[in-house]
């Protein structure tokens, strides 16, 4: 008995060693952060998109929960309080919903949800490891694990685990780590199908996957993909027979995977391939060079440059470069070719980032690479010969020129902690080298990586009275504190990100990464300066916009960039450093329109133009439209424009009194190699200065090329607008200048809230909006928040037909009188039950069979 106690100690010896190693890693990240009074929540998208998800989350689950034991089941699908209303899975499952480890939200207070955001960081880390190990001892049936010694197993794990991008992106976005837990298991389950063992493995994994991200299943499937054909062709050769025979048990196990994960990957899908963040780079056939410059640096300790998180520290290098020295290691050879290929050039970037802008968020395999080549080729460490010494020499020489060009001091540190490292290794004692001095020398690179990273980003870090002030102290706590009517709306300039929906008062900010098209379109529309189209906070103060968004409130902050919105009183000033403004003519979440006009008529207009449209006439698809166009006059000014050497630009124009001005670029467009382009504009004579950003060659880019800037309202006319491009950066564009008059657009805009409804009802988050009408004619009654085909509408109990209202809105036509209007959105979950449904049968009906074939073969 005390033999096999001893065998099984010996056994879990790496994972001992492992989960020594952690516990000090973890202490030390600990105690670093608490020495200098911060938690482990990076203050940006940590607080505003993470942690803020997470916080959501948990208050949403326990909602579930409540209507569960209460015999509801039910829930909300829509929240009004996410930006001007969203889908909840849609937005939320890119975040948390689907991620198991996320459900541990639910023990925790709002208060308290940074201690489990950190737990749910170290727990992701741990299982990052554990992963790796399960897949070193599955590889070709275990003979890897065999051959591997204990300190290898252990060191490819430390430095899986603490490699650049787990270390990079649990301080960004800590749910980038997923990847590095699931991708070593779908690997398993190709090692399993191809070694006959384990049936169904790779399934449950698959649908694990396509629970928790579909951004990351979707690399993950790719990078899959390139593992299968690659180790199938290696490993039969032109045996056909077997290949043909091992693809199709991958395939029918994969899709029964992706099957019972439909529940939440198809109506995510369907929402994702519409996003407003899917756009195109702006790079050719080549990343510009200073991304070729920082890649010796990236992969000793990882770089910003289009995500080149990598961080494998010089032993990670030497492995790479002793697989291509040493005869054999086939795979690991073309692992790591195709992996360069992929690092080079931008096309490979942007087909593994969804078609959208290039970037390297598929990194993370380089790591699993690097890491189990150090566990295959552990013993050629200690056998360096004089010619391994002069490469590897100049690999370290490379490597620090490359660091102290991109002034990263870990780089710097971890090259002469390698170079020190292959020193030793070349002169002492053989066994005692790869016994001790490379594991030692693994841990000390990528603790070097933990410590001098998390040390330069502390002042990122927020502290726990922040995050306190954060979410609790904000305007929309503010204005949730004003207002028990669950419809009222607020927007302003400069907003704190994401905390309307947990105040659960909406909001126009939204800083999510799947954003609603439609908004995304009518934003585009009406030439919104706020660049990225799933990152804005208001309408570019532009009265119109705001008054039909029904914004009851504006909150302007004291850090001003865009000019006051016409029509809004000021009030109180608030300590979190606002003033929060109120409407004057009682705007509402419904309002009403008399007649239609056609799409394709909007279409025509420019973006100035578009406004004045709306204040009148609501716009909707051609085939619901009264008429096909009508009587408009264009906000357009004639203008005369100068520029001088300096590179100042003037524009001369007749204003008009009482009117908002807008400067409209047209065709706007730069080729500097910065990452985005500021144009300063004017108001001569004032000390009005407005801002716009163009970017240029960054992961932004997304093909937009109209932008209005307001230049605010004015009593008296307005006839000069002075611009500069900052630095003088060159670009080209068409300058136009329109004017709204205000009191043609304030008159038309009282109209459309004369048959408001007093009260407007909600449900569940806003998953179901109704009010009552009784109006004496037939009229378009508009509700704002975003379109999706997935409303339904209810006249008196009776369904009638969504409208798409002024492109991102939704209406229904209702006859006059007094009626019940209720919309509902049923989301679009039905599909994927069903397609959930049939992969359990597939995958019971896979298991079962498989287990008669294998009673068959025990009792034969």
């Amino acid at each position: 008995m005390n033999n096999r106690n001893i065998e099984i100690k010996i056994k879990n010896r790496p994972l001992f060693y492992y989960m020594l190693v952690m516990v000090i890693f973890l202490l030390t990240l600990k105690i670093l952060i608490m020495l200098n009074g911060r938690v482990y929540v990076w203050y940006l998208d940590g607080a505003s998109q993470h942690l803020s998800a997470l916080t959501y989350y948990s208050a949403y689950l326990r909602e579930i929960l409540s209507g569960i034991f209460q015999g509801d089941f039910t829930f909300p699908k829509w929240d009004l309080a996410i930006g001007e209303g969203s889908d909840i899975l849609a937005v939320f499952h890119y975040y948390c919903i689907g991620d198991p480890l996320a459900l541990l939200s639910v023990f925790f207070s709002s208060d308290k949800m940074y201690i489990c955001y950190e737990l749910i960081i170290y727990i992701r880390m741990i299982l990052s490891g554990l992963s790796f190990m399960y897949f070193v001892k599955s590889f070709d049936g275990g003979s890897l694990a065999a051959k591997a010694s204990d300190s290898a197993v252990t060191a490819g794990a430390v430095l899986y685990t603490f490699s650049g991008w787990i270390v990079y992106m649990s301080t960004r976005h800590p749910f980038f780590v997923m990847p590095m837990i699931l991708l070593p298991l779908l690997l398993c389950g190709v090692e399993f199908i191809i070694a006959g063992k384990k049936r169904g493995f790779m399934a449950v994994v698959v649908f694990i996957c396509a629970l928790t991200n579909l951004y990351f299943f979707y690399i993950m499937v790719v990078l899959t993909v390139i593992y299968v054909a690659v180790r199938l062709v290696v490993l039969y050769k032109k045996d056909i027979k077997n290949i043909l025979t091992r693809l199709a048990v991958i395939a029918l196990e994969s899709v029964t995977g992706l099957l019972m994960g439909c529940i939440i990957l198809y109506p995510v899908a369907k929402v994702f391939l519409s996003d407003s963040r899917v756009g195109g780079g702006n790079l050719g056939i080549f990343y510009p060079l200073t991304y070729y410059l920082s890649l010796p640096q990236s992969l000793v300790s990882g770089y910003w440059s289009y995500y080149l998180f990598i961080g494998v520290g010089l032993p990670g290098l030497a492995a790479i470069y002793l697989a291509f020295a040493r005869k054999g290691n086939v795979l690991l050879k073309a692992f790591l070719a195709i992996s360069g290929i992929i690092l080079l050039f931008p096309i490979f970037g942007s087909i593994l980032n969804g078609f959208a802008y290039p970037s390297n968020r598929w990194a993370f395999a380089i790591p699993l690479v690097c890491s189990v080549g150090l566990v295959v080729l552990w013993e050629e460490f200690s056998a360096f010969s004089v010619k391994d010494l002069i490469i590897l020499s100049i690999i370290s020489a490379v490597c620090l020129a490359g660091s102290i060009y991109m002034e990263s001091v870990s780089g710097i540190v971890m090259t002469v902690e390698g170079a020190a490292l292959f020193l030793m290794l070349f002169f002492i004692k053989k066994g005692k080298a790869a016994g001790y001095i490379l594991p030692a020398g693994v841990i000390i690179s990528q603790l070097t990586l933990m410590i001098l990273y998390n040390s330069s980003w502390m002042e990122q870090f927020a502290s726990s009275p922040w995050l306190d002030i954060y979410y609790n102290y904000n305007e929309a706590q503010h204005i949730a504190s004003l207002e028990e009517d669950s419809t009222v709306r607020y927007s302003g300039d400069i907003l704190t990100e994401n905390v309307s929906p947990i105040a659960q008062v909406s909001s126009t900010q939204f800083y999510w990464s799947n954003a609603n098209p439609y908004v995304g379109r009518f934003r585009s529309d009406i030439g919104s300066p706020e660049y990225r189209l799933y990152y804005y906070s208001g309408y570019n103060a532009a009265a119109i916009p705001l008054n039909l968004a029904g914004c009851t409130y504006y909150a302007q902050s004291d850090i001003r960039r865009n000019p006051l919105p016409y029509g809004y009183t000021p009030g109180e000033h608030i300590d979190v450093g606002y003033t929060i403004y109120r409407d004057d003519i009682n705007t509402s979440l419904v309002y009403t329109y008399d007649s239609s006009v056609s799409e394709s008529y909007w279409n025509e207009l420019n973006p100035v133009d578009r406004q004045i449209l709306i204040t009148d006439k609501l716009v909707v698809p051609d085939e619901y439209a009264d008429q096909a166009s009508c009587e408009l006059e264009s906000g357009k000014v004639g203008c005369d424009i100068s520029k001088d050497e300096s590179g100042k630009t003037t524009i001369s124009f007749e204003g008009r009194e009482n009117s908002e001005t807008y400067l409209i670029f047209d065709g706007l467009n730069c080729d500097s190699v910065d990452e985005f382009l500021t144009l300063w504009a004017g108001i001569s004579g004032t000390d009005e200065d407005y801002a716009l950003q163009y970017y240029t060659l960054s992961n932004w880019f997304n093909d937009r090329h109209l932008f209005v800037l307001n230049m605010g309202w004015h009593g008296e006319a307005v006839n000069e607008i002075v611009l500069q491009a900052e630095a003088n950066t060159p670009y080209t564009c068409d300058l136009s200048v329109a004017c709204i008059d205000m009191d043609m657009a304030r008159e038309n805009l009282q109209k459309r809230f004369e048959d408001s409804p007093e009260v407007i009802r909600t449900e569940d988050r806003g998953t179901v909006i109704g009010f009552d009408t009784g109006s004496e004619d037939e009229k378009y009654y508009v509700v704002a928040t975003p379109y999706s085909e997935h409303w339904k509408a209810y006249i008196d109990g009776a369904e009638a037909e969504v409208i798409q209202a002024n492109i991102q809105y939704m209406a229904v036509k209702v006859p006059a009188g007094h009626h019940s209007v209720e919309f509902r959105y049923e989301g679009d979950y039905t599909a994927g039950l069903i397609l959930s449904a049939a992969g359990v049968l597939v995958f019971a009906g896979y298991m079962i069979c498989g287990k008669i074939r294998k009673d068959k073969k025990i009792r034969s």
